[in-house]
């Protein structure tokens, strides 16, 4: 693996958070 793959990996890693955040507040706002 190269650090480019290992760049890309967390890249969409920090993407899925970010949605999952995006998620969680927004179940929360619809109470």
């Amino acid at each position: 693996m190269t650090e480019r793959d290992t760049e890309v990996i967390i890249e969409t890693l920090a993407t899925f958070e970010e949605i999952e955040e995006a998620v969680i507040f927004g179940s929360r706002a619809m109470g």
